[in-house]
């Protein structure tokens, strides 16, 4: 072994390029191998240097024969060499370990890169071709097979590149990496601790539910007594890792499907099959939501479909997409809205109870004289709506924008509130809908002032408190018919089941 990574060491000119990393005669940190016993030196210094030329390249390549000698080592050894041999990870001292580090890192240390390297570009050196540490940080995170670095490529908008470094699709991406956190395929992921084992599950809210096989009662956490102390570590570490990006990637997920619900995106039926039937965390976030073919709707429950009257359906070969109120019937929209209700189950988003507008209903000046809070109107890309609206002695910004519809926004005599003058829908369709149901539910207090009874379409979203109080204000506002429509709908609605507030997270 040492006599061949000796040779490969010699066929990349190792000594030059650790001479480029100012290690030549610098004693480098002992590594061990799986075995417990000590790795020949050339073998860290071969991987060492595979991944060291990457730096003055800035081009970021997976070395193969690198990461086979990387699984001759102990990977807790080597995690401690790369930490030791950088530094501490001082990436901005030392910007050339910085391709290794993201290579081989463990999730803890990328995560601790990811929470650094904006710090960097502030006192780091400069390195290959003019760049800086949190620049190359950047360019090198794709090397990383971590859940950690994946989602920071998601959020970067880096996952093509993720993806081409490894020859598969933005798809598989997701689907293998993003939202694999090691489910069998019952749903359950083991943490063998050796006097028990303890099984993970993903309950219908998406929490994990942990269950000690030995004592046959749920846990809130790794179990610590009498376990081996570097055992209990690693799963408590795993465990806490899975917890985390587990949050992130139903977020990335719920924030997806946000946008193929709004666009109407379509999906064939055997890829749609292969994603939602195998993975269980897609799975769970698939049995919260109403999907379509054609024009039937159904729900996903375990690898079970069925319709809104509980009949088993049948998947054809047409494509699935996620069902809009729009292009259902109000007994289908009626009968979901009961069937996540009587199970408390919430959606991660507001689709069955998303309200249906009829478009010579809707008056471009719908919301004029609505002081809107730009707060609300703010970090709300996802819906395509585009706000800057600041007031101040030395600085002034008024930019609003809304993709698929001509608005005409103005100041009002509130700081940090303007009005909607006009807004005029550019299609009608299923974003111009959502488009209004969001300005609806953030103007709901200013319409009824106003007596607008446009403000009934939104009642589902509200609970019986939040109407009461509706009331009062149109009453206080004698605003006659909103007050009217409200009591009646009071004395109609809450005797059957809580309307929609109560049941979805967003």
């Amino acid at each position: 072994m040492e006599t061949d990574y000796a040779e490969k060491y010699k066929a990349i000119s190792g000594n030059k390029i650790l001479a480029s990393m100012k290690l030549l005669g610098v004693a480098l940190p002992k590594v061990k191998l799986k075995d417990g016993t000590e790795a020949p030196a050339e073998l860290f210094k071969f991987i060492l240097v595979s991944y060291g030329q990457i730096f003055k390249k800035l081009k970021p390549e997976i070395v193969p024969e690198a990461d086979e000698a990387a699984t001759l080592l102990s990977y807790d050894s080597l995690c401690e060499a790369m930490e030791q041999v950088s530094g501490n990870m001082n990436c901005a001292a030392y910007p050339c370990f910085i391709p290794l580090l993201c290579r081989f890192g463990s999730a803890k240390q990328i995560k601790y890169m990811i929470s650094e390297f904006k710090r960097w570009g502030e006192w780091s050196q400069f390195g290959a071709k003019g760049r800086k540490a949190q620049d190359i940080f950047k360019i090198c995170v794709v090397l990383s097979d971590t859940h950690e670095a994946v989602v920071f490529c998601e959020k970067q908008g880096m996952l093509p590149a993720y993806a081409n470094l490894r020859g598969v699709s933005v798809d598989d991406i997701y689907e293998n990496n993003l939202f694999d956190f090691g489910f069998d395929e019952n749903g359950i992921r083991v943490f063998d601790l050796g006097i028990a084992k303890i099984e993970v599950s993903l309950t219908d809210e998406l929490t994990l539910f942990l269950f000690n096989t030995a004592t046959g009662k749920e846990v809130k956490s790794i179990p610590k007594k009498n376990v081996d102390p570097e055992v209990y570590a690693k799963a408590s570490d795993d465990f806490a890792d899975m917890r985390q990006n587990l949050k992130k990637a139903v977020k990335i997920k719920n924030d997806k499907l946000f946008c193929d619900f709004i666009e109407g995106t379509e999906f064939e039926a055997k890829k749609w099959k292969n994603s939602y039937f195998k993975n269980p965390l897609l799975n769970k976030i698939a049995s919260i939501l109403v999907w379509s073919q054609g024009k039937n709707t159904f729900i996903l429950n375990g690898k079970s479909v069925f319709c809104a009257d509980r009949t088993e359906y049948s998947l054809t070969d047409e494509k699935i997409k996620l069902a809009h109120p729009m292009e259902m019937s109000y007994e289908d929209v009626s009968a979901w809205q009961k069937y996540f209700t009587s199970h408390n189950l919430k959606q991660p988003f507001s689709q069955v109870w998303e309200p249906v507008y009829i478009e010579k209903d809707f008056k471009p000046d719908r919301y004029r004289d609505c002081k809107i809070n730009a707060y609300y109107l703010k970090n709300q890309k996802k819906r395509g709506i585009y706000c800057e609206w600041y007031e101040g002695e030395w600085y002034e910004s008024h930019e609003f924008y809304i993709n698929g519809f001509s608005a005409d926004a103005r100041g009002t005599d509130e700081p940090d509130r303007l009005e909607i003058a006009e807004l005029v829908p550019e299609k009608w369709n299923r974003r111009a809908n959502m488009i209004i149901a969001y300005l609806d539910r953030i103007t709901v207090y200013d319409r009824i002032k106003k007596d607008d009874a446009s403000v009934m379409n939104q009642m589902e979203r509200f609970t019986l408190a939040q109407t009461t109080e509706f009331i009062r204000i149109a009453q206080e506002n004698n605003a006659t018919n909103v007050t009217a429509l409200l009591l009646n709908y009071k004395n109609e609605n809450f005797g059957d089941f809580d309307p929609m507030a109560e049941f979805t997270l967003d």
